[in-house]
């Protein structure tokens, strides 16, 4: 008889299953490839940094008994030295934008804050937006670093880290503020959103840089 203490459990197989599937498995490494991985276990986040350079790298992960996985926005040189160099900035090549939606509220005004945000990037010219639900109200909305120029003021975009995204997140939360107190209006928190200086409709739903 198999050891009680052994035995996998089912949530553990179908985890297991959902993680076996190649086309997945290389989407992964797609996606990995120069990123800083954070493996998600059971009992917590697992060591710093890793990476995934390998359908291999992610199987062992699945192996050792990761559950999730989460992805930097920046892209390095080599993450495994990030916690190895004097200066790790160095080591960074690019990065991606995305603008975290959080909602304590309500479920739907977290989904229209969502549109307006990604309506807003529209009407500038930037395709190519991914969306994807983070857990409780939140949103997170991303575009690729490749969407950038290539350099700014002579500079390279890497460099611009953690400036630029912070500043088109602001641009972004000023463009839309008018619509954003109309939208909370709407759902009806009118009186969360007011503060000793006027209305801020992102007490209510907050719009920033993840």
């Amino acid at each position: 008889m198999a050891d009680e203490g052994s035995r996998e459990k089912p949530q553990d197989w179908k985890i297991r299953q959902y993680y076996e599937q190649e086309e997945l498995i290389e989407r992964v490494v797609e996606v990995s490839e120069y990123r800083e991985i954070a493996p998600t276990y059971m009992e917590g986040y697992g060591k710093r940094p890793d990476a995934i350079n390998f359908p291999g790298d992610f199987k062992q992960l699945v192996e050792n008994g990761a559950v999730a996985f989460h992805s930097s926005v920046e892209k390095w040189r080599n993450p495994l030295l990030i916690d190895k160099v004097n200066d790790a900035d160095k080591l960074r090549e690019g990065w991606d934008l995305v603008i975290d939606i959080d909602c304590d509220y309500s479920f739907e005004l977290s989904k229209d804050t969502a549109k307006l945000v990604i309506e807003e990037l529209k009407e500038h010219g930037i395709e190519n937006i991914s969306i994807k639900f983070s857990g409780n109200r939140g949103f997170h909305i991303g575009f690729r670093g490749e969407a950038f120029p290539e350099t700014i003021g002579g500079d390279h975009i890497s460099e611009h880290y953690p400036e630029l995204p912070r500043g088109i997140v602001n641009y972004v939360r000023e463009n839309i503020e008018d619509e954003m107190i109309q939208l909370v209006k709407e759902h009806g928190f009118d009186e969360e959103m007011e503060t000793d200086e006027g209305l801020d409709p992102y007490q209510v739903s907050d719009i920033e840089n993840d």
